[in-house]
């Protein structure tokens, strides 16, 4: 971990970002104490390609399907997963 005052990451923010992306710990402080830490941000995760034409496929067959109602569970899980 390494601390950094707000005048020092101001000077220096693109290396403390480039650091901080890689995985240290970097702290921004005022006067000493701590007030900001800098981190890669969170990957968000991707359905696999393709997934989103076939979901909505299997959505429009359950939709025509005798059973849509008791399907309906399935076809609302796949939408969220969809959105995400």
């Amino acid at each position: 971990m390494t601390k950094h005052s707000v005048y020092d990451a101001r000077r220096n923010l693109s290396a403390l970002i480039d650091r901080a992306a890689k995985g240290e710990r970097v702290v921004i402080t005022i006067r000493g104490k701590p007030v900001v830490e800098l981190r890669p941000a969170l990957a968000r995760r991707r359905p696999p390609p393709g997934f989103a034409a076939e979901a909505r496929r299997q959505s429009r067959l359950l939709a025509e399907s005798p059973n849509a109602e008791e399907d309906q569970a399935f076809v609302d899980a796949i939408q969220e997963f969809t959105s995400e």
